[in-house]
């Protein structure tokens, strides 16, 4: 071959590398904002017809969609708080419905600062009480279809909006409902409910005095129906109607009879002296004197004592003048005792009347502005707000995928970032089950050998020393992790930890517990809830699993490793004996550093207690810290 005459035609190449060299200075390749749009306004009007057709279905779908979402209505009930002057027992009426933590406690305190009724009444409304009255009201747990009642108070609460108005305090009640009549029943009994518990629960002076007038009214009225009982049982028994004016008649009584006995006996003395004694008009006085004295006798009370005595029941239709002083007695009490019962009745019933009628004027009413109306128009879907949506996202998609594709079919097959994209693809196309190829799958050929259907051993070995290569070191070397378990687990993880050959490190130390009858030495962690376990990271899913093991600990969602000369020297220190004991975690005081002994290397915090100086060593990644009794000639400060 002859190269110098080919010389010739080879000279405009120098000419083409000069000008491909300066690649950035080619102002022809730059586009102008106005025609980069007509360029992409182009490639979209070239691809029309998949982009009309995607948009034509994304209008179709948003609007089936925002048809079959089935329609909500919210009725709205306004009120009005009541006047300041009521609301003084409703910080604490709110603090009776709350349960938890939070709830209407907070707003309970923070009524008695600056909070105003309305946050009282909206603390109620939101209580979980109102949520429970309701969801049996209207049987919500099967109207949502919730099994429990924490998933139903969650419905109704996400269908029920409370706020108010910061500068009116008008509270705005918005209950949303597939039927609007049941929408603006579930409103009413919001207002009722809330009515009914803030009379109940109010805690106003008034309320205190009624319900105190009200027990001690009920205390009193049992006394006084005793009193009455016994009173009215003594003087039925002893025929007691009144003892002053009884004493005083039969006085009356015996004095006009020993009169007429007195007269009797005069008249009987004159015929006597004129008549025999078988004479009928003698006879006739005699009978009178023998009857009057009989009477006095009787009004004494003669032979009283001996009737009562023998059994026999006395003939008498009063108490005598000689049983009247011994019954005045307990008359008077039993009687005075009536008396002061009714007095106080009577106080109390005036005292109770007048503390209902306060009450009625300090109990804060609920004021309804607007009662829960019946909607006519629904309040969601936006239907036509949806299919605009719908179709604007449609759009957008089409014309994405019409850029990305093109993008992508001008990418040079060479191109780094496509090539990466493939791999990624292929890597999560291998990872899915129902793509990835079998391994059990096997064919036999004509000789009856059996081979692999898809990826043979061998090959699936190099693709797992391939990936090994490319996970990082820390996935790779074994190190000491914390494992944070469930409370008073930590025994028992370190059995299964054991059982799954994973090497793991529990320390504990003895502590002596009394209990009823004697005392007893048990084995407690060392560092309550964790346990040390010495693992890669890629082998961690063996821990993971083990009932009782939470996560492991570490920052930003991946585990953090411990010192590896940390846990080695405290598992030397408590092989050899070292006295350790859990501490409150350290991080401030004398530090030192342990010169000689397994704890050789360990640096902590010095502490004096008791005439004694312990050694403190703090591992920050699980905030704890255990006390050791180090020789202080062992240490050197740091």
């Amino acid at each position: 071959m002859n190269y110098t005459g080919s010389a010739p035609a080879r000279q405009p190449v120098p000419d083409a590398a000069e000008r491909d060299f300066p690649e950035a200075p080619t102002p022809p390749e730059v586009l102008k904002p106005a025609e980069n749009t007509v360029v992409y306004l182009r490639l979209f009007w070239e691809h029309r017809q998949l982009v009309s057709r995607v948009t034509l279905y994304a209008l179709l779908a948003s609007t089936l969609i925002a048809f079959l979402i089935p329609a909500r209505y919210e009725s709205t009930a306004r009120l009005m708080p009541p006047d300041s002057s009521q609301s003084g027992g409703l910080a604490m009426a709110a603090a009776a419905l709350s349960g938890s933590s939070g709830g209407l406690g907070g707003i309970a305190g923070e009524m008695l600062g600056m909070k105003s009724t309305s946050d009282i009444f909206m603390g109620i409304l939101s209580s979980r009480t109102v949520q429970d009255k309701l969801i049996q009201q209207f049987d919500l747990r099967k109207l949502y279809g919730d099994r429990r009642m924490e998933d139903a108070r969650k419905d109704l609460a996400e269908h029920t909006g409370i706020s108010v108005d910061r500068k009116s305090q008008i509270i705005a009640l918005n209950v949303t409902d597939h039927d609007p009549k049941r929408a603006a029943a579930m409103g009413e009994a919001y207002v009722a409910e809330l009515n009914r518990l803030v009379s109940e629960l109010s805690t106003s002076s008034a309320r205190r005095e009624r319900i105190f007038l009200e027990e001690r009214l009920k205390a009193v009225s049992l006394d006084l129906e005793a009193a009455e009982k016994e009173f009215s049982q003594f003087s039925s028994k002893n025929t007691a109607i009144d003892i002053k004016e009884q004493g005083k008649a039969m006085v009356e009584a015996a004095a006009t009879l020993q009169g007429q006995l007195i007269a009797a006996q005069s008249d009987l003395e004159g015929l006597k002296q004129i008549y025999t004694d078988s004479n009928v008009r003698v006879r006739s006085v005699s009978a009178r004197i023998a009857e009057l004295k009989r009477q006095l006798e009787k009004l004494g009370g003669k032979g009283e004592q001996a009737a009562e005595a023998s059994g026999q029941q006395a003939d008498y239709l009063y108490p005598s003048i000689r049983k009247l002083p011994l019954l005045g007695v307990t008359y008077a009490d039993l009687y005075r005792r009536t008396r002061v019962q009714e007095a106080v009745f009577e106080t109390l019933t005036k005292e109770y009347e007048m503390a209902k009628v306060q009450e009625a004027k300090e109990i804060p009413t609920v004021k309804v502005l607007d009662a829960p109306n019946i909607p006519e128009k629904k309040s969601f879907p936006p239907r036509l707000l949806t299919i605009f949506l719908g179709t604007c996202l449609g759009l957008m998609f089409s014309m994405t995928w019409v850029f990305g594709k093109t993008r992508w079919e001008g990418t040079e097959p060479d191109d780094p970032r496509k090539v990466f994209a493939l791999e990624v693809l292929t890597t999560v196309k291998g990872r899915i089950p129902c793509v990835r190829p079998s391994w059990t799958g096997r064919r036999t050929d004509k000789k009856g050998a059996r081979s692999m259907n898809a990826i043979s051993p061998i090959a699936g070995l190099e693709r797992d020393k391939t990936e090994r290569a490319a996970l990082p070191t820390a996935y790779l070397e074994q190190r000491w992790y914390a494992a944070y378990t469930s409370a008073n687990h930590e025994k028992r993880v370190a059995e299964q930890l054991g059982v799954r050959a994973v090497e793991h490190f529990l320390p504990v130390y003895e502590s002596e517990r009394r209990w009823k009858d004697r005392r007893v030495r048990l084995q407690m962690p060392l560092f309550p809830g964790y346990v040390f376990v010495r693992l890669a990271l890629r082998e961690r899913l063996r821990v993971l699993q083990v009932p009782g093991v939470a996560r492991l600990v570490g920052c930003n969602g991946a585990p953090t490793a411990l010192p590896e000369e940390e846990i080695e020297a405290l598992k030397a220190g408590l092989a050899d004996g070292v006295c350790a004991e859990p501490h409150p975690y350290l991080t401030t005081g004398r530090r030192a550093r342990v010169k000689t002994g397994p704890l050789a290397g360990l640096e902590g915090i010095l502490v004096r207690r008791k005439n004694r100086t312990r050694f403190i060593i703090s591992l920050d990644l699980i905030l704890r810290s255990v006390a050791v009794e180090v020789d202080v000639a062992d240490l050197y400060p740091v």
